[in-house]
């Protein structure tokens, strides 16, 4: 079992990155906001100064501003922390390359083989720690443990600035104590089956037998019963390992709420030409649509759909996932969020033999053929004039999403 596990997490990354070129607001409460002109944007990270006066990730400004009427709003800067977090994973890959990072500041580390050269998990936690502060001007906080699961509760255990060592003697009074959803496992359906069953924190959890959990959660019981119980063999990948893509997806929470079926077709087009333009750059064919639709309330539902055949087209994508939203929604009600994902990930093979097929099926062939070169005509413009040199017209004056309209963007 793996005793060098380590979770680290950039505190406040948004809000912190900005400080850097702005030192002058250090002491004030401020936050990184989708769109600050609009009481309906979402705060996407905050800095401590604002987080005391109950500034919470993922609330709107007009709630935000409630709590703390003199936060300074700051529009998001993406391509700014994008450079910040490759200056950190190359901290990180001075220890070790088992380097798997989880989102744009986050990642787990390895540093099971980097003893004799740099000490023991708990060093090396606390250099990470020191050089991105001295390197860069940004905090962290790192969770060292023997599985990813506890590396990570024990980054967030003693935020900022902080290292936190979850080990085999003192794990169990450190994590059953707390609410179960504090597992990175549960969500909010493992966290509802859980209370069906009475449990509460992760001490109840530990109490449920093996069989018992693979009763209720099938193989994913196994998994569970192994991570509370301290016995998970946890694998941290290879930072330059190319990874298996098995799913692609685009999300967007909106400006403001909508529920007219127009406004929400504008969404779902805009979300299938960023989702096909990503496989289409990775050479990859998609044969299942999924959508997800979060409301005012934040409540979650999603559903999906296999496709008649594997696709990278805009227009295929953007049908099937209209579809299953018609066949599954009920209007009017207030829409928060969409997203379009693609899944059952195939290397495109696709050509233009069209002797391969019978008669019958040429012209359907040939219709394939003409939308995927219409969209490979719209993705050489966009890459010789910019993303905004070319849009559907349906898309004219579409003010529903934050910042840019269209925002395409790499696989991660």
């Amino acid at each position: 079992m793996k005793e060098g596990i380590l979770h680290c997490d950039l505190d406040n990354f948004f809000a912190s990155a900005e400080l850097i070129s702005r030192p002058e607001l250090r002491t004030f409460p401020i936050a990184v906001c989708g769109n600050p002109s609009s009481e309906h944007g979402i705060i996407l990270s905050k800095n401590e100064h604002a987080k005391k006066f109950g500034v919470k990730t993922a609330e709107t400004v007009f709630d935000a501003k409630n709590k703390c009427p003199d936060l300074i709003l700051i529009p998001p800067n993406r391509n700014k922390y994008i450079k910040y977090s490759y200056y950190v994973r190359n901290i990180f890959l001075r220890y070790t390359d088992l380097v798997e990072p989880f989102g744009i500041d986050e990642a787990w580390l390895d540093v099971s083989g980097s003893f004799l050269a740099f000490g023991s998990p708990e060093t090396i936690a606390f250099e990470i720690k020191e050089k991105t502060k001295k390197e860069l001007g940004l905090t962290l906080s790192a969770g060292v443990s023997f599985n990813k699961v506890f590396a990570k509760i024990g980054s967030d255990y003693k935020k900022p600035d902080s290292v936190t060592v979850i080990n085999k003697n003192n794990y169990k009074n450190i994590i059953y104590p707390l609410s179960v959803d504090s597992l990175l496992f549960v969500g909010s359906k493992t966290k509802s089956k859980l209370r069906n069953m009475d449990v509460r924190t992760v001490g109840d959890l530990a109490n449920i037998s093996r069989w018992d959990l693979i009763r209720k959660f099938g193989k994913y019981g196994n998994t569970i019963y192994d991570i509370v119980s301290g016995n998970s063999d946890d694998h941290v990948r290879n930072y330059y390992e190319k990874q298996i893509v098995k799913s692609i997806g685009n999300g967007q929470t909106f400006y403001h709420n909508i529920k007219n079926k127009q406004d929400v077709n504008k969404a779902f087009l805009v979300l299938s030409e960023r989702t096909a333009l990503r496989l289409r750059k990775a050479g990859l064919l998609c044969n299942c649509v999924k959508i997800t639709i979060k409301t005012p309330g934040l409540i979650s539902f999603d559903r999906q759909k296999k496709m008649r055949k594997p696709t990278d087209v805009t227009r295929d994508i953007y049908k099937q996932a209209t579809e299953i939203f018609e066949d599954s929604w009920k209007y009017p009600t207030n829409i928060r969020m969409l997203a379009v994902t693609v899944s059952g990930l195939s290397e495109n093979g696709i050509g233009n033999q069209l002797e391969l097929f019978p008669v019958d099926k040429r012209v359907e062939h040939e219709s394939d053929l003409l939308y995927r070169n219409l969209d490979r005509t719209i993705d050489d413009i966009r890459e010789k004039f910019g993303n905004g040199s070319i849009d559907s017209a349906s898309l004219s004056n579409f003010e529903l999403f934050p910042g840019i309209s269209m925002d395409y963007g790499d696989i991660e």
